[in-house]
């Protein structure tokens, strides 16, 4: 029973004498249920508090849990961004290492250095879109690099330059430059220092550099990266750099050194004119030409005169010097389709196709009045005595059935013009 109503029932009891039994019996009664009933309201309120307690657990742990959830949910699409980025990544270097091999291949092709411009523009195009660039190559003469492939909108450059002006051809290892560095470690050959910052890396190969690749740096990464990420692509970016350019360094010296064993092979060193080897194929091919068209080959055997006491009188170097000049006016003066060779010593051979015997005759008595009468060769500084040429002409296939008849003819013809007096033309009988 409440404690107020308790104390109000005794006090009325109290002042009550006679009270019936039955009455106490009841009071008894209704004092033990409120007893009982505050014992449940008790057990009932400490039952709650417990629930509550529970309660407010579970939801704390909730909580956490979902706390989690979403962390791992943002660690999550995090980590699917990344993959993202890294599977793009992972596709531009597999696309770049697949141009990269057709750049190789492509080069290797190649049979002249003149024949890679255009590959290199393209490719290198492609390997580096974001980026301006230019490729140099060693030129003629020595120390002079000359742009032969170039693309992109960046600043302007030479098109020619000399070694002293690339930082990386001086110091003979890549040169890099970083946005807002300036003019302080700008190359000459740039006119401008780019915004962005560029590298230049020289095409090293055999202990050569035949070229140096310059590219002015763009934006090269579209996401939000890191910096951890940032110095991970300028890394990657840097080596593919330095493959291309190794690549392309050892095509290049390749191609010159395959294109001067062909020269070697082909032309006379001192002269520049072809030699006896190239002469002979060339004499069996137009020959066969000439006989399937029905047309004629004409042959002109030229010998300096007296050409052993000039070289007595004034040195096997003057002597040289003037065959290298002889040689100059014989090319001068033959048209698109011939051909002049050094047969041996001072002897020259010409190879006309398609000229007739008359042409021919009219031909050789020109360029024996050219060198008789204009042919000057300074060497050290004064200028040498002047000479004259004895020429024997054939014709195939009036004067023999193949290259070698008619040579044989030529000599001959050339022979009885050294008997006539020397200085004149003689055709083959």
């Amino acid at each position: 029973m409440h404690p107020l109503l308790n104390r109000q029932i005794r006090r009325t009891l109290g002042e009550l004498t006679d009270i019936p039994e039955a009455w106490r019996r009841l009071l008894g009664l209704v004092d033990a249920a409120y007893c009982e009933g505050d014992e449940d309201r008790r057990r009932l309120e400490r039952m709650v508090e417990l629930s509550s307690s529970e309660l407010n657990r579970q939801n704390a742990t909730l909580k956490h849990e979902i706390d989690e959830r979403q962390q791992a949910e943002t660690q999550l699409r995090e980590s699917y961004k990344r993959l993202a980025v890294w599977v793009r990544r992972l596709e531009s270097h597999n696309q770049q290492m697949a141009l990269l091999n057709k750049l190789g291949d492509m080069l290797q092709a190649c049979q002249h250095v003149a024949e890679t411009h255009s590959i290199l523009s393209q490719l290198l195009a492609q390997l580096f879109p974001g980026d301006a660039g230019s490729l140099a190559l060693l030129g003629d003469p020595e120390n002079f690099y000359e742009v032969v492939a170039d693309w992109g909108d960046g600043v302007e450059r030479k098109r020619q330059f000399h070694t002293d002006e690339c930082w990386a051809l001086r110091r003979g290892h890549a040169h890099q430059t970083l946005p807002g560095e300036g003019e302080a470690s700008r190359c000459a050959h740039l006119l401008q220092a780019p915004p962005g910052g560029y590298l230049c890396v020289p095409l090293i190969a055999q202990g050569r550099m035949p070229g140096v690749l310059t590219l002015q740096q763009g934006n090269f990464e579209t996401e939000d990266t890191d910096q951890e990420d940032h110095l991970g692509l300028l890394e990657a970016r840097r080596q593919l750099v330095q493959m291309t350019s190794e690549n392309i360094g050892l095509a290049i010296v390749n191609l010159r050194l395959r294109e001067s064993l062909r020269k070697q092979s082909l032309r006379d060193p001192l002269t520049g004119l072809y030699n006896r080897r190239h002469m002979e194929d060339f004499i069996v091919r137009e020959c066969r030409r000439a006989q399937r068209q029905q047309r004629s080959v004409s042959f002109m055997m030229a010998d300096v005169d007296h050409f052993k006491h000039f070289n007595d009188q004034h040195g096997h170097q003057a002597g040289d010097a003037l065959l290298a000049g002889l040689a100059r006016a014989l090319q001068q003066h033959m048209r698109g389709d011939d051909i002049a060779c050094r047969y041996g010593g001072e002897e020259f051979i010409v190879i006309l196709p398609g000229a007739s015997l008359a042409n021919v005759m009219q031909r050789a008595e020109s360029l024996r009045r050219l060198v008789a009468d204009d042919l000057r060769i300074v060497y050290d500084g004064e200028e040498l005595p002047g000479v004259t040429l004895s020429i024997g002409v054939s014709t195939f296939p009036e004067h023999g059935l193949s290259g070698e008849q008619c040579i044989r003819a030529a000599d001959d013809a050339l022979y009885r013009a050294k008997l006539s007096g020397r200085d004149r033309v003689i055709q083959a009988e």
